[in-house]
């Protein structure tokens, strides 16, 4: 299996941190895909080409987080700040 193409991680990268920021900033519900991609960039098929839309975005990165959540499972200070980032997103998911 090739690895994903290094363009297309930093890319999902950009798109996750910037959605994640204005998270912080908005309810859920507020935010559009359009503010998405205006912050980080990039077009709007670039973001359709990577998500299926922002429920898919926000899947992805909760899919991501409990897998990474289950491998450092062992670490506890690794535990702790996944646990601590998993409260605020669903904190900020929860508001809508």
């Amino acid at each position: 299996v090739m690895s994903e193409d290094l363009r297309v991680i930093k890319t999902r990268s950009n798109i996750r941190k910037e959605f994640l920021s204005l998270l912080e900033q908005n309810e859920f519900r507020a935010i559009t895909v359009s503010m998405i991609i205006e912050r980080c960039q990039i077009n709007r098929s670039t973001f359709y080409r990577n998500y299926e839309d922002k429920y898919a975005l926000a899947d992805a990165i909760v899919q991501d987080l409990l897998e990474e959540f289950s491998r450092n499972m062992g670490n506890p200070n690794r535990r702790l700040a996944l646990s601590i980032l998993c409260w605020n997103i669903f904190r900020s998911i929860r508001k809508n």
